[in-house]
């Protein structure tokens, strides 16, 4: 299968990116990926970097590649033409998305190891299957130590290959694999953290051994696929009680079904949304009594989960019991804490201020987080999006969108709104007016698709929100993550060609319920401009008549109350100007209608003071 690149950023390559599912119309169903192209760009990213070494217990033993004299490579693959090799150079990651190089363990430039499928001769699908192995050379004593933790730092890319790491206790004899991806279409990211930092309990196979052997596995699966880096291995002994706060969940089911946070939410689509605690146990004991703590900065709130067990080595959502419902415009910072009657071992990772954020606003519904990390390119013509909830009657007046840096110039784009029918098949319902994009001053940018009418939304509905084009060359952001079969794609992107797919990837779509996008300018052999605009004490409404005729302006606003009305009765030909007085009007947008004769004209007009 054919790969294309597009070059970006200085010659990085724009890949990079999340799978995607196959779904029929509506109710999806997990699916092979889509093909291996540029289906996924990469961007400079606001991301918060959370995927950082969780130190453990007493070390055992490390080693980070400095010597290649202490690993050994085998290879069966058909035919032997790739391997594993270990070098010094960080940015030597090959076909590798931007946020991917340079390769950035805490010590890649003293030595990593890499295998590349993409080295092998020919580049395609069916050239002969790359399978590889490197092992330690020589046997770890981990007899000291019933609970041990393996921990590596690395990155990849992934098309369909499968990589792992095998731990033996008896010198090679047998062997335990831990699966990092496989060829069944996981997982849903592409791309790894850079670098992921993994954490395997292995004291079931290496606990209280002297012959303790470690083994990075990696299969194409005869695939024209990616790579993979690793680098800075080490066994600590685990320690006993160890909890760590991993981050706070909020949303509300409605029709979804799914718990999705928003995170921008308009005033009247507020509800009450469940809080949940992302809870991680590094020590071997299971502990009995842990309970997770939320708390919003600046208001009165906070929520405990009951007390709950999280076995030894594992992660677990436990549920706050309150609900939280903000209650007026604003931001709403979460705080958590994750607490048990136990002496943790690493105190300090058992709370976290500013976990996230909701924003509470005007107009914005949004799935998105906000912090732009990559977005889709997929060269085929499509379209992307996201399931909203809608929990009151709204009028849907806009698509607010961010391009991605590779958007074409002078391609047409459009947004769609569709609903959801009884069998779960979209059900298209509208369409904005189409965009002309300028490239030089869209690509990146956040841009708004108008309907030429609102659109009503009931609530106790779900509906599918989209941007498109027939083009090739529509670029869409992405900005966090989506749970399976709430954002979506359609296009030929996948095995199932033309359809719709699932993407675990959330698309910049967002609702815009914005009034001002309902009120079009408009001009009829007029001449006329108005500034300032916005206003604070006056603006000007200046205009250029070629015959005597009588003018009147009048000024509304949202509502269509008149609030500002002059009549000019036989005005000479020339240049004109009346004042519009704006100090004593509320801040907002209104509605400048001039008629002249047969000349009309309807403007804007913001007072902001």
């Amino acid at each position: 299968m054919k790969k294309s690149y597009l070059f970006m950023m200085a010659g990085s390559l724009l890949l990079s990116g999340a799978a995607i599912g196959q779904s029929s119309q509506g109710k999806l169903n997990k699916a092979p990926s889509a093909k291996k192209h540029s289906m996924f760009e990469a961007v400079k990213t606001g991301k918060k970097q959370t995927n950082t070494v969780q130190e453990k217990g007493a070390l055992i033993w490390e080693d980070d590649f400095s010597d290649p004299n202490t690993w050994v490579m085998t290879n069966t693959s058909q035919p032997t033409s790739v391997d594993w090799v270990i070098q010094t150079d960080p940015s030597d990651v090959p076909n590798a998305a931007p946020e991917l190089q340079p390769f950035n363990s805490s010590t890649a430039s003293n030595g990593y190891a890499l295998i590349d499928s993409d080295r092998q001769p020919n580049n395609a699908d069916g050239d002969g299957a790359i399978v590889a192995e490197i092992t330690t050379a020589s046997a770890i004593d981990c007899s000291g130590s019933s609970n041990v933790i393996l921990t590596f730092e690395h990155s990849y890319r992934w098309w369909q290959d499968t990589r792992g790491v095998r731990v033996s206790g008896d010198n090679g004899a047998n062997w335990t694999e831990f699966e990092i991806t496989n060829n069944a279409g996981y997982p849903n990211d592409q791309n790894s953290e850079n670098p992921k930092v993994e954490q395997i309990d292995i004291s079931a196979v290496a606990g209280g051994s002297n012959q303790v052997l470690v083994q990075f596995y990696y299969n194409d699966n005869d695939y024209w696929a990616w790579y993979w880096t690793v680098d800075d291995v080490r066994i600590n002994e685990a320690d006993q009680y160890d909890l760590v706060d991993e981050g706070i969940y909020w949303g509300a089911a409605g029709n979804i079904g799914v718990r999705v946070p928003y995170y921008q939410v308009p005033l009247d689509q507020v509800t009450s949304y469940d809080i949940s605690g992302i809870v991680r146990n590094f020590g071997y004991e299971n502990q009995t009594d842990v309970v997770y703590t939320a708390a919003v900065v600046s208001e009165a709130f906070t929520s405990s989960s009951a007390a709950s067990t999280v076995n030894g080595f594992t992660t677990d959502t436990l549920p706050c019991t309150t609900q939280f419902t903000p209650g007026a415009l604003g931001e709403y910072i979460f705080d958590g804490a994750v607490t048990s009657g136990a002496v943790d071992a690493v105190p300090g990772n058992n709370s976290t201020a500013g976990h996230d954020t909701m924003n509470v606003v005007d107009y914005i519904y949004a799935r998105d987080n906000g912090l732009i990390d990559g977005g889709f390119f997929p060269e085929v013509a499509y379209e992307g999006g996201n399931l909203f909830d809608i929990n009151q009657d709204a009028q849907l007046t806009g698509v607010e969108t961010a391009f991605g840096p590779s958007l074409g110039d002078g391609i047409e784009v459009f947004g769609k709104l569709y609903s959801i029918d009884a069998n779960g098949e979209f059900i298209f319902e509208a369409e904005t007016e189409y965009y002309t994009t300028d490239a030089a001053n869209d690509a990146g940018a956040v841009k708004t698709l108008v309907f030429s009418n609102a659109v009503a939304l009931t609530a106790g509905t779900t509906y599918l929100l989209t941007v498109g084009s027939f083009s090739t060359e529509l670029s869409l952001s992405v900005a966090g993550e989506s749970p399976d079969q709430t954002s979506f794609l359609y296009g030929d992107l996948g095995t199932a060609g033309v359809e719709w797919y699932f993407t675990n990837s959330t698309p910049v779509v967002r609702m815009d319920f914005d009034p001002v996008n309902s009120i079009e300018s408009a001009s009829t052999e007029a001449n006329v401009s108005i500034y300032p605009n916005p206003a604070s004490d006056e603006s000007n409404v200046n205009f250029s008549l070629e015959n005597a005729s009588d003018v009147e302006i009048t000024v509304t606003d949202l509502s269509g109350k008149a609030v500002f009305t002059s009549t000019l009765n036989n005005a000479a030909a020339g240049e004109h100007t009346v004042a519009i007085p704006t100090a004593g009007l509320s801040n907002g947008v209104y509605v400048v209608n001039y008629t002249a004769g047969n000349a009309v004209a309807t403007e804007k007009l913001v007072v902001n003071k």
